[in-house]
């Protein structure tokens, strides 16, 4: 069975590739760091939409504890994969925020 995590900021690495990797999962691999906010923005609503045709469970670890605002969405990239799943209205989302932090 097919499984998608993703990250994006440096803390996120680190909290989410534990967790896939204890789980066999698949990441988002890190962008480079010469593309703007809206190409990298681009790339990962490709990234989060074609895992969904693909059918993969999306397994969604929620906003990390340890940000300023939690448990707000404080991630432009992390509000739009959640507003690309809510709009497909996806079946094999699962949230499971909190359960391993």
């Amino acid at each position: 069975m097919a499984q998608a995590c993703w990250h994006f900021t440096k803390e996120e690495f680190r909290r989410i590739d534990a967790f896939a990797s204890q789980y066999s999962y698949e990441t988002m691999t890190n962008l480079p760091s010469d593309l703007s906010d809206t190409e990298k923005l681009s790339l990962n609503r490709a990234w989060t939409n074609a895992r969904m045709d693909e059918g993969y469970t999306i397994v969604d670890l929620g906003p990390s504890p340890s940000y300023r605002y939690y448990p707000y969405i404080t991630s432009p990239y992390y509000a739009m994969e959640q507003v690309e799943i809510a709009a497909r209205n996806y079946a094999k989302w699962l949230p499971i925020w909190g359960v391993f932090d």
